[in-house]
């Protein structure tokens, strides 16, 4: 793929749905892993084809197709070879990563959810309103996205599109919920190059590689809380990706659900639930 193409079809998508901006997320955790994150960055479509391109040429010159947090913080596959313990090196191309996500994202959100903390909510509500933890991360990352424009002089009458990796469970249930809260059907896309089921190759959407980046940084800081000898606590020793990113230029909105919100959720949800029903009772 050339690396000046940010995939036409993928784009083409963006722009038929009149998207001056875009916000990209990933998800980090599952359920085994105590807790979900969602993150990602906006920006416009054109700086995030500027992005594309600074991206791609920089993963160029190490020999790299497509760059995924996991795989370099553990070495494997394309960082199999040549890669662990090479301190400066790596070192090296992650600071060049992530200072051209600052140079090209406007702002970063993000939202954590513990999944034994989700259950708060009632199994009827979940139905109802359409939640997993994936869905409610992602509705409340969207929820921001808008608020933060209706702040910014400029941006509020802009549509804005999202984007989100394909595969990950939960999805249809935030499509879903989205629709119904008057935003646009998020387009679910691949973080990297992939062939499908008739073999015809896929071109990723290449932000996706930033979302990822955040995804995994704020999933460590927040997951790091259940070890038994936490490393994270004091902000001193905390890794230099997640404070990079919280000091960007754009700013961050990023939160999670305590206890405390989730009850407040759920009651939310069983008024409206019975609100909806009383309503449906008089018609």
């Amino acid at each position: 793929r050339r690396s000046s193409d940010l995939s036409a079809a993928n784009m083409a998508a963006l722009v038929k749905a009149k998207a001056r901006h875009v916000g990209v997320f990933d998800a980090s955790g599952k359920e085994d892993l105590r807790c979900l994150v969602v993150a990602g960055f906006v920006s416009s479509s054109k700086d995030w084809q500027l992005f594309h391109e600074a991206w791609m040429n920089r993963l160029a010159t190490e020999g790299l197709e497509y760059f995924h947090m996991s795989e370099f913080a553990h070495s494997t596959r394309q960082f199999k070879h040549g890669w662990k313990g090479e301190k400066i090196k790596r070192d090296r191309l992650f600071g060049d990563l992530v200072g051209i996500i600052q140079s090209h994202a406007y702002r970063s959100f993000a939202c954590t959810v513990e999944y034994e903390d989700f259950f708060r909510l009632s199994v009827e509500n979940q139905k109802e309103f359409s939640m997993t933890a994936y869905s409610l991360a992602g509705r409340t990352c969207i929820k921001h996205v808008s608020d933060w424009k209706k702040r910014e002089p400029g941006l509020s009458m802009g549509p804005t599109g999202y984007v989100f990796e394909e595969g990950d469970e939960g999805a249809s249930q935030l499509s879903g919920r989205m629709w119904k809260d008057g935003y646009p059907r998020p387009h679910f896309l691949p973080k990297k190059d992939r062939v499908d089921k008739g073999g015809n190759p896929v071109n990723a959407y290449t932000p996706l590689q930033a979302a990822d980046v955040l995804a995994y940084e704020i999933f460590r800081l927040h997951h790091d809380r259940f070890d038994p000898n936490p490393r994270f606590l004091r902000e001193a020793n905390r890794r230099w990706g997640i404070k990079a990113f919280w000091n960007f230029p754009g700013s961050s909105e990023w939160g999670f659900y305590s206890p405390k919100d989730l009850d407040n959720l759920n009651a939310k949800f069983t008024s409206r639930s019975e609100d909806l029903k009383a309503r449906a009772v008089r018609e």
